[in-house]
């Protein structure tokens, strides 16, 4: 699972796999989201209302090109071709956490 610049969410999802741990150790199946899909099993593509398709698009292009740039906004939002205020309210919008 990639954590976009994210460290709040893996803090939230390691914490959440401490309290549901069945064990005094925790294992892989604790972290359901490590789980890799079947291939060719991609779910932004399948069938959903059209603003759900395109809000899990965005989410997913904006988190794809801040992979890319190491999680810094500025160089993100240049390669957008935006400015980086309106890249901010974007990630703000589309709950993605700076």
């Amino acid at each position: 699972y990639a954590w976009p610049g994210n460290i709040r969410e893996l803090e939230h999802a390691m914490e959440r796999a401490v309290v549901l741990c069945q064990s005094d150790q925790l294992r892989q199946t604790d972290f359901p989201f490590f789980e890799t899909p079947p291939a060719g099993s991609n779910t932004l593509f399948q069938p959903r209302p059209w603003d759900e398709a395109v809000f899990e698009l965005k989410r997913q292009y904006l988190a794809n090109v801040l992979k890319h740039t190491g999680g810094a906004k500025k160089p993100a939002a240049e390669i957008l071709q935006i400015q980086p205020t309106y890249l901010s309210r974007l990630l703000k919008n589309l709950r993605i956490e700076e």
